[in-house]
């Protein structure tokens, strides 16, 4: 199996005013299609003593799946989408890409630390938002713990990372996971 992974170029879609916004920012929306390619090769075997590549005329299933990642950047307030679409046309930002954190636990940055301590906030009300789903609506679990999807902007062309605790994967239908 091989997979690489394409980023397209990121997008600002619209700057706005949320709801929890600290003072003196508005909120670029980030957006990024990332487009996975997996290839299985067919040798008809688990383990080989040759490499697939050294099989000449072997067939192999390929695999394409594109995700759009979204991030929520604050910004200065007064700019304008015009303004963010120019920095984000700068040659430090040639590398940028929206990286994707999963992990057993909520992945909270400094507006959600926020929102908790001045708006009374709970973590919970976060957390929810970041829980995996698989193509049915369940919650993904590992190792009896919920899995937490977060995206972040990386400056200098970050990778996406995987805190998760490397177990058997559980499926719990939605009712059961939060109470």
């Amino acid at each position: 199996m091989e997979t690489t992974k394409e980023f397209g170029k990121i997008m600002v879609t619209e700057v706005k005013t949320s709801d929890y916004q600290k003072q003196g920012t508005v909120t670029a929306v980030l957006k990024q299609v990332v487009s996975t390619k997996t290839t299985y090769a067919s040798n008809g075997t688990k383990d080989n003593l040759f490499d697939t590549s050294e099989f000449s005329e072997l067939e192999s299933s390929e695999y394409t799946n594109d995700e759009t990642r979204v991030y929520f950047m604050d910004i200065p307030a007064g700019s304008t989408l015009q303004d963010v679409q120019v920095k984000m046309n700068l040659p430090k930002f040639a590398n940028a890409r929206l990286v994707k954190i999963l992990s057993n636990r909520p992945i909270l940055d400094d507006g959600q630390r926020y929102a908790i301590a001045n708006y009374g906030k709970s973590e919970m009300s976060f957390a929810k938002r970041q829980l995996v789903k698989d193509g049915s609506g369940n919650h993904v679990l590992r190792n009896g713990e919920n899995c937490y999807r977060k995206i972040e902007f990386s400056i200098h062309g970050g990778e996406d990372e995987n805190l998760i605790h490397e177990q058997g994967l559980v499926y719990s239908t939605p009712e059961s996971v939060l109470a």
